[in-house]
């Protein structure tokens, strides 16, 4: 695997921003090598330079995020600008929703972009993002720099540490392969103990699960993450977490329930 500088150079011209599913974008819009080259879009959330994401809490406070968000939600036209931003902040569900766009350029020289924003998704807690990372993570001629890397990982450690068994098995697959983060069996043997044991930490999921619900409004996919780690918390050892999951789960109750309850 090459680890390069920056990618993203201004390779790809698109006169307008991508769809949203089969949602047409509207005419005039920054082209997607624009926004990626040159200036970044500044905000809270993100600090340049390493890659490492901060989850915001800025969404409920700033109109402009929130409405972007109600759009993505709402499965409304968000234009790739906009959902740049929003991903920017640490929102998981932007953070996927524009490695998806990426990806269907089919452009190699950028899937080290789009494995940056699954990395965002997973860290916020969205375990579907991983099967995507992963496939991407598992090119040999992925050209991704040194930095990304590591935020990757450290996002992956954190899924597989709140008992996201797909990022564990992710890191024992990679970390057995050597691909991308050098050959790590020790590591691997412990997370498979882990899984063995079925010790995942509560406080973990618990704070993954608050990440998730603080950003209204909610897709539905969402309210099946938060109550996933929910009841991984509602099994800690403590008994703080363990009455913290209790409470919120009676905000999101099991699907069937709201059936009966409609």
């Amino acid at each position: 695997m090459r680890v390069l500088g920056p990618s993203l150079a201004a390779i790809v011209i698109l006169g307008s921003a991508l769809p949203y599913s089969s949602q047409a974008a509207s005419p005039g819009t920054t082209g997607v090598a624009e926004i990626f080259s040159g200036t970044r879009i500044a905000n809270p959330g993100l600090r340049l330079g390493d890659d490492l994401v901060r989850i915001s809490s800025s969404i409920p406070r700033n109109p402009v995020l929130k409405d972007i968000r109600r759009r993505l939600v709402k499965k409304k036209r968000v234009s790739f600008r906009e959902l740049r931003t929003l991903a920017d902040t640490g929102d998981g569900l932007a953070a996927y929703r524009l490695a998806e766009r990426i990806v269907s350029l089919e452009k190699p020289e950028l899937l080290g972009d789009a494995a940056h924003y699954f990395s965002i998704a997973v860290f916020d807690g969205r375990g579907y993002a991983v099967r995507p990372l992963v496939a991407i993570l598992s090119n040999p001629e992925l050209d991704i720099r040194e930095s990304r890397l590591k935020h990757i990982e450290r996002s992956l450690q954190r899924q597989a540490s709140g008992g996201q068994l797909r990022a564990v098995e992710a890191l024992v697959q990679l970390y057995k392969a050597g691909v991308p983060f050098g050959f790590k069996p020790e590591e691997a043997h412990a997370l498979m103990k882990t899984v063995l044991e079925k010790k995942f930490d509560g406080e973990i999921a618990l704070q993954l699960a608050v990440n998730i619900a603080g950003k209204t409004p909610l897709a539905p996919t969402e309210i099946s993450e938060i109550r996933k780690y929910l009841l991984i918390a509602k099994s800690s050892d403590l008994p703080g977490t363990r009455a913290a999951a209790q409470t919120l789960l009676q905000n999101y109750p099991a699907p069937e329930m709201q059936n009966d309850a409609s």
